[in-house]
């Protein structure tokens, strides 16, 4: 149902209420409001470049039907006692939620069987937003249960991930298909160097994830993402720790620069990721084309076309310098922060000098790669209850469903059917000749005359009622 807001910046939609049954909290009834002024104009679809309302509306459903707490086997009511784990590290608490399949993922994804902290030890799972019971944005910026959702309009960005199965699985009233799903890019080691990343996901984002994920002040002009298909502005704050203005209204991070500022940067993002600068995501990269560090920028700035060596050790980008001319020129990577400069020619004749920063190649390499592939393989495979490869339902791959240019439908003039008269048959009432009996003159047999004269009576009788009946009709 829809519901009146003030303007489209409003909250996309809300769940009003829910009802569950109190032996499996399973929901069998929610209702969800959405804001009527950011229902697209055009069909918003699943893996498309416009999925956003789309997925606006599957992450109000699927985290409206996950429970709060009440976790359990499948066909169990047995729930779990202690879903959530806290743990301090560094100073900085962590909620992490470690039913089965969140363990899983825990191990799986991160390489450890246990978070340690400073004042004790969790099993690893899936870390939770410090309030709510979410995937934490800082962690999993891609996935479709969030708290945090930063996609864009006509950019593909959130997924269905592994981390949304888990919260669904371990529900204990859910199947899923993993095969309709995508993997998270962010923090994962195959999009990477296929190596668990170390200290991650409790040391500070800034110095233990890859350095191109992240705004740098020394790298000016760089608005590529972390996922090189797409670039933008970004969210960021200015200032240090040192002026009342920001110790005050950011207390959290001023103390905890050692977490969420190791490099004393002058600058510091949103507190939902952790107050690091992402790189932006408001334009997209065409097909075949990728970005990297201080290739894009500006909104009329270019993707280039990529190609990678069959080892990752290198990739070639062919860059549009001249938009005036159509000129290209072609850049080789071959190890990090490795640099190419060349001067940039705009279409209104402005030029600018820009100098590329190469991001490690395999990386770059296996992000593309990998970026719109689905699930190759069940990532809960054999974990208490597998979620086999459904037998029923046929494999469909997904793919992204063209933009058609509409045809216009040619106008035709209609014919009139000309108007025709029916002809009438005229009904014409048949005429009946009235049959006239012949007189005949009786003969009288001598002796019976008083018989004979009957007879006489009644022909005339009978003779005159034939006349009156033909004169009625």
């Amino acid at each position: 149902m829809t519901h009146p807001y003030p303007d489209p910046s409003s909250i996309s939609s809300t769940r009003d209420s829910y009802y569950f049954d109190t032996k499996y909290y399973e929901v069998n009834q929610m209702t969800i409001i959405l804001n009527p002024r950011q229902i697209p104009i055009h069909a918003s679809q699943v893996n498309t470049q416009n999925d956003l309302f789309f997925n606006y509306l599957m992450a109000a459903i699927l985290t409206g039907i996950v429970p709060s707490d009440h976790f359990h086997l499948k066909l169990s009511t047995d729930y779990f006692p202690n879903p959530i784990c806290t743990l301090t590290k560094d100073g900085i608490q962590f909620r992490v939620l470690i039913t089965p399949y969140a363990h899983h993922h825990g191990k799986n994804f991160f390489g450890q069987e246990w978070f340690v902290g400073d004042d004790k030890t969790c099993p690893s799972g899936i870390i939770l937003h410090p309030t709510y019971m979410r995937p934490n944005t800082a962690f999993y910026p891609e996935d479709l249960s969030v708290s945090t959702n930063i996609q864009e309009e006509n950019v593909p960005f959130l997924r269905f991930t592994e981390v949304t199965m888990a919260f669904l699985l371990d529900s204990g009233n859910y199947e899923v298909d993993w095969r309709y799903g995508k993997p998270p890019i962010f923090g994962n080691k195959d999009f990477i160097s296929g190596e668990y990343i170390p200290n991650w996901p409790l040391g500070p984002p800034i110095s233990t994830l890859p350095k191109y994920y992240f705004k740098r002040p020394n790298v000016t002009l760089d608005g590529g993402s972390f996922t090189f298909k797409t670039w933008g502005k970004f969210y960021k704050y200015l200032g240090n720790c040192t002026s009342s203005s920001i110790s005050s209204n950011y207390p959290e991070y001023c103390s905890h620069q050692n977490y969420y500022n190791p490099y004393n940067y002058q600058e510091f993002g949103p507190s939902y990721m952790n107050y690091a600068i992402i790189k932006g995501i408001s334009s997209l990269c065409p097909d075949g084309t990728a970005t990297i560090p201080r290739l894009t920028f500006y909104t009329n700035d270019d993707c280039a076309v990529y190609s990678c060596s069959d080892d990752y050790s290198s990739f070639t980008l062919d860059v549009l310098v001249n938009q005036k001319t159509n000129q290209y020129t072609s850049f080789q990577c071959t190890y990090e922060e490795q640099t190419h400069t060349f001067d940039k020619t705009y279409e209104d004749g402005a030029i600018a000098t820009r100098t590329l920063v190469c991001p490690p190649t395999e990386a770059f390499c296996r992000t593309l790669e990998r970026y719109d592939k689905l699930y190759q393989k069940n990532p809960f495979q054999n974990v208490i209850f597998p979620t086999p490869t459904p037998f029923v339902t046929p494999m469909i791959t997904a793919t992204e469903t063209p933009v058609l240019t509409p045809a216009n439908t040619t106008v035709l003039t209609p014919k009139i059917t000309p108007k025709i008269t029916p002809r009438v048959t005229v009904f014409n009432t048949p005429f009946h000749t009235a049959q006239i009996t012949p007189f005949k003159t009786p003969c009288l047999t001598p002796g019976i005359e008083s018989a004979a004269r009957k007879v006489y009576r009644e022909k005339k009788i009978m003779i005159f009622s034939s006349f009156s009946v033909s004169y009625s009709l």
